[in-house]
């Protein structure tokens, strides 16, 4: 009986879980241990041979094997979710669905994507209730997105919002599918979804869900340049975060608020925000949420006259984010890692990193940040001597830029193109051009980048 529960249990287990499952006893198998069949390490215990637990496991009436699995995820209950809801799924137990959701929650916390992806999976797969499978799937459309699925995302969530869920369930996969078109830069849509979510909300008390909005909202203004609605959406955000008492929304709309401040040009106020965001985040175990705004507190800092610090801190965010599988953060790092190496003219250091960021962004269908990349690696490649590729590249990059991110980067993606065009009559068309979309309301970085390479042209042409 004791080589059955332990065939159950896994290659490796502890002593507890195995003496639970035999009534409660101390348990020490010493004569399977005799026998070479199991070993002691400390307080867990170790099969011999992975052959020999399948061979013990296989030879298990389904009957009995679901037992068994029973009573080893109440052994779990409370210790480890992810056992658990293991556990319950092989057991065939009604309530498998409810903790494979919890134990996808709980590897996502942990930044184990991958796994979050497969627990979400097979939730959906075995719900038997329509509230589980709007849970699953809806959770499964979330970890899509922060996985760089973005296509499979909307879809997904899009399932969910057909089988027609209560009104909180309904508002979370809309809040969902709205963040999963930002990325893909379809604003109006994304806008569209969450006017909806906030629409079914109504009459019911729910000020985190309403904090997770007002943030979205504000992250779609900040790349269409729409300087006052950013700052009210965070300003609401952060309002409602208080409201629901809930520390880590409270973080993101600190973030928030610094995007809203950076896109003023209010850069230290700016840096202050997006630390606090990364420190109050991290000290509540959101470390998705840190990631997503510690590449712009390195930015920040590079602006204000801390270069080093900033390209430093970017090398270590792009490890985290890679090892952790946030591919977005990746590439946001990627490409203020190449900004800041254009600021200290290390070129081939820029250009390798745009390599990466552009990989990236073309997986995740980011049109904006890969507008971006093609006009930092243009430069850098300008830079280097090869005058032709670049050309090609920042014509790219502008023409992208133009026609999906005009006020978050087109100023400057039109400063770069004149740079590095031989022909300068040209060249001062698109000066002009960018000079006309900053006096119509851009982005504030496009004040700074605009503005370097425009001086560094007019250096170049003798306007100085």
């Amino acid at each position: 009986q004791a080589l059955h529960a332990a065939s159950v249990l896994g290659l490796r287990f502890p002593r507890a879980a195995l003496a639970a499952m035999m009534g409660g006893a101390a348990c020490a198998p010493d004569r399977l241990v005799d026998a070479g069949l199991l070993e002691v390490d400390a307080s867990e215990i170790v099969f011999v041979h992975a052959l020999m637990r399948e061979a013990v496991y296989g030879s298990l009436l389904k009957s009995r094997r679901r037992e068994l699995h029973a009573q080893a995820a109440a052994w779990y209950a409370g210790r480890d979710p992810v056992l658990r809801a293991g556990h319950l799924a092989e057991a065939g137990d009604p309530g498998a669905a409810r903790a494979c959701i919890e134990a996808a929650v709980a590897e996502a916390e942990s930044l184990r994507l991958d796994r979050a992806v497969e627990f979400a999976s097979r939730a959906g797969m075995l719900a038997r209730e329509p509230m589980d499978l709007c849970l699953a799937r809806s959770l499964l459309g979330e970890l899509q997105t922060r996985t760089g699925h973005t296509h499979d995302a909307i879809a997904t969530l899009r399932e969910v919002i057909d089988l027609r869920p209560d009104a909180l369930m309904e508002a979370r996969a809309r809040l969902a599918l709205a963040n999963a078109l930002r990325i893909l830069d379809r604003y109006d849509e994304a806008l569209a979804s969450l006017d909806r979510a906030q629409a079914v909300l109504a009459g019911h008390d729910r000020p985190e869900l309403l904090a997770r909005i007002w943030s979205l909202r504000g992250n779609i203004h900040f790349p269409r340049g729409e300087l006052e609605d950013c700052l009210v959406a965070h300003e609401r955000a952060l309002a409602h975060a208080r409201d629901a008492g809930s520390p880590v929304d409270e973080a993101r709309a600190f973030g928030g608020v610094g995007d809203a401040l950076y896109q003023r040009g209010r850069m230290r106020s700016a840096r202050d925000h997006f630390e606090k965001c990364v420190q109050e985040a991290r000290a509540h175990g959101a470390v998705g949420l840190a990631l997503s705004n510690a590449p712009m507190l390195a930015l920040t800092r590079a602006i204000c006259g801390e270069a080093s610090r900033g390209l430093a801190e970017c090398a270590a965010i792009a490890e985290e984010a890679a090892r952790f599988g946030d591919p977005r953060s990746e590439v946001l790092t990627r490409l203020i890692e190449a900004m800041i190496s254009l600021y200290r003219a290390d070129y081939e250091r820029a250009r390798q990193t745009c390599d990466r960021g552009l990989a990236l962004a073309r997986h995740l269908g980011a049109r904006r940040f890969e507008a971006e990349l093609m006009a930092l690696q243009g430069h850098a490649i300008g830079e280097l001597g090869g005058t032709a590729d670049a050309q090609v590249l920042l014509q790219h990059a502008a023409a992208l830029a133009l026609e999906v991110a005009r006020t978050y980067c087109g100023p400057w993606c039109l400063g770069v193109q004149a740079l590095h065009l031989p022909n300068e009559e040209r060249a001062r068309e698109l000066l002009a051009q960018g000079e006309a979309l900053l006096a119509g309301g851009c982005v504030s970085h496009n004040h700074l980048e605009y503005r370097r390479v425009a001086i560094e042209f007019a250096l170049r042409h003798g306007d100085c």
